[in-house]
């Protein structure tokens, strides 16, 4: 040990022996002192009203730098500082998770969260549990939605509930229980109209719509996504706006006006690129980069999938960074960079079975599938494909089922199995053309087909041979 490292430890035991030697009484008064000190170089905040799922993000201040510091000594000083240690709680919950620190802001919004009643408590609860969501703390974040649920429930809390079932609603949706999500939000929707609120409201709808467009009910999702749109007050606020654009935008991509859907998601971008929402840029840059990618320009999706991917890391979003993932390691497959595809799909598997999200799980396992076929280890393509389907199967995803099902089928013609294989691709193209995607349905059929000529067997009609 070099003679600075044996001060500093010499130093921190010295430091830890006085601060014992305190009376219990002494010490909460030195951390009420530090506190008033602390406050008075920096300046405090103006005291939080009521918490609310409307409430304004906090401004920055010069006091943020010390907000966790604050709460610490607020604590530790005793019942008589109580509410200054709520305040700072508050201040820091919303400091971490502007930083990304979204783990220090679910622990601050918990314990804030006991120091509240009924109803400041479920909405410090629902926050700790989006944070916790964005980490795949998915198990956490449920327990944690419950309880806010029961609050408002028992608070007779129409409005609060709604909402509160909204965000366990998404939840719930990522996990695979598709027909309990779109229940939830049903409720959500109705509760919100009773309370009057429009701004909540078309919000939950605008989710039903995100819900419809996944279980291939793409007609009912604009009808879903317009209702939202039609009564979003105009007072709303410019990230509603955003997130009004990105929904229509993807509406529009399933139902192929994909010029109209770049030019909305581009719209969407700049909103959130000019309010520095980072979390809100991520998915909307995601969105663009899968449409470039789409319509075939991996040249121009791959660097916005990668800002795409460096916004969720530093935003702390890990559920979001997975699915990044998997599409960068869908855009290095298609350019025949293997082994770097490999890596990116093991990557983005592992993040998101952490996060329990079924439905990328499924979609990312199916592409690696198909990587896997390309590179001839079939077994391992086989296994990867029926762990796909039935993670789709499970979360009634209709689009990525029918692809995965024809590359299903083209694994099947190339070890023998040409009758499962005929099962397969009839599922799987009847899926897609129910859902319109005839590009999905082209691209399966000219699949299966090369893997039909390899093994020397007729062709297994799919209807979508001239797509």
């Amino acid at each position: 040990m070099n003679a600075e490292s044996a001060y500093v430890f010499r130093h921190a035991l010295l430091r830890d022996a006085a601060y014992q030697l305190q009376l219990p009484g002494d010490r909460a008064r030195l951390h009420g002192f530090a506190l008033d000190v602390i406050t008075a170089l920096a300046g405090s905040p103006p005291p939080p009203g009521p918490l609310d799922p409307d409430e304004p993000a906090a401004r920055p201040h010069p006091a943020d730098p010390f907000a966790g510091e604050l709460a610490r000594h607020a604590a530790l000083a005793g019942p008589n500082f109580a509410e200054a240690r709520l305040a700072w709680l508050r201040r820091f919950a919303d400091v971490s998770d502007r930083a990304g620190d979204v783990a220090a802001a679910a622990e601050a919004w918990l314990e804030a969260a006991g120091l509240l009643g009924k109803r400041g408590g479920a909405e410090a609860r629902r926050r700790a549990a989006e944070m916790l969501r964005l980490r795949g703390r998915n198990r956490e974040a449920e327990g944690l939605l419950e309880e806010a649920l029961k609050a408002t429930r028992d608070a007779g809390d129409a409005r609060h509930e709604g909402i509160v079932l909204g965000s366990l609603a998404n939840l719930v949706s990522e996990t695979g229980r598709v027909p309990e999500a779109e229940e939830m939000l049903d409720r959500s929707v109705e509760l919100l109209r009773r309370a009057g609120d429009r701004k909540w409201e078309s919000t939950e709808l605008a989710n039903l719509g995100n819900l419809y467009v996944t279980t291939g009910r793409s007609d009912l999702a604009g009808e879903t996504y317009r209702r939202a749109a039609a009564i979003r007050p105009a007072s709303a606020d410019r990230r509603s706006e955003g997130v009004a654009l990105i929904n229509l935008a993807n509406i529009d991509r399933v139902q192929g006006r994909l010029e109209d859907a770049e030019r909305g998601l581009r719209q969407g971008v700049g909103i959130f690129r000019a309010m520095n929402d980072g979390r809100a840029l991520s998915l909307s840059l995601s969105n663009l980069a899968g449409l470039l990618w789409a319509r075939n320009d991996a040249a121009a999706a791959e660097p916005i999938f990668l800002e795409a991917l460096d916004l969720c890391r530093q935003t702390g979003n890990r559920r979001s960074e997975g699915i990044a993932l998997g599409h960068l390691a869908d855009i290095r497959q298609e350019s025949q960079r293997f082994d770097e595809a490999d890596r990116l799909y093991d990557a983005s598997l592992a993040i998101l079975r952490e996060a329990g999200v079924v439905l990328f799980e499924g979609g990312v396992l199916g592409n690696r599938a198909r990587l896997r076929h390309k590179s001839g280890r079939l077994a391992e393509a086989h296994s990867d494909y029926e762990r796909a389907i039935e993670l789709l199967r499970s979360a009634r995803e209709r689009r990525m089922l029918g692809g995965h099902l024809l590359g299903f089928a083209a694994l099947l013609v190339a070890v023998g199995l040409h009758q499962a294989a005929r099962a397969a691709a009839l599922e799987g193209a009847s899926l897609l053309k129910s859902e319109r995607d005839t590009a999905s349905l082209a691209e399966g059929a000219a699949w299966l087909r090369t893997a039909c000529d390899l093994a020397g067997i007729a062709p297994i009609e799919t209807g979508g041979e001239d797509a």
